[in-house]
């Protein structure tokens, strides 16, 4: 498995950063690379809660909430050849909200073959994702 740590800090409350992105489905309006992000039955976002989920250059997969700590953070799994866990907490600073991401991906099967070049191209896009989630956020209605 390897860890690739991001930090972003958002001119929002934690609870306003948590409230919007915390439901998976968000990253569809800041993340230019999701094609497919539905919720998997009903009722509220909670731990246990699915996703499919497709970014460019992957396979569908199935998200899972491990983590639903509002203000706090959250987690999030998913299965599939390069497996990721991904963990965001949230802290006040200064004037807005520190957002610390520690995302662990693994790969399984012939991804393994793949998984160096993986990691290149995903340490670029977590530090191009932490400016597009602030961006999206510092510019919504809070």
């Amino acid at each position: 498995m390897a860890v690739i740590r991001s930090s972003v800090i958002i001119c929002r409350a934690p609870a306003e950063v948590f409230d919007a992105l915390s439901d998976p489905r968000s990253e569809l309006q800041w993340n230019p690379k999701v094609q497919q992000m539905e919720r998997v039955g009903d009722g509220p976002l909670d731990v246990g809660s699915k996703f499919l989920a497709k970014w460019k250059l992957s396979k569908p997969v199935t998200l899972e909430v491990t983590r639903y700590d509002r203000p706090a953070g959250w987690s999030y799994t998913n299965d599939g050849p390069i497996t990721v866990d991904l963990d965001i907490d949230l802290e006040e600073h200064g004037e807005g909200t520190l957002l610390r991401s520690r995302f662990n991906a693994g790969a399984h099967g012939f991804a393994r073959l793949m998984f160096p070049l993986f990691l290149v191209f995903i340490r670029h896009e977590e530090r191009e994702n932490m400016q597009h989630l602030k961006r999206w956020v510092e510019s919504s209605p809070s």
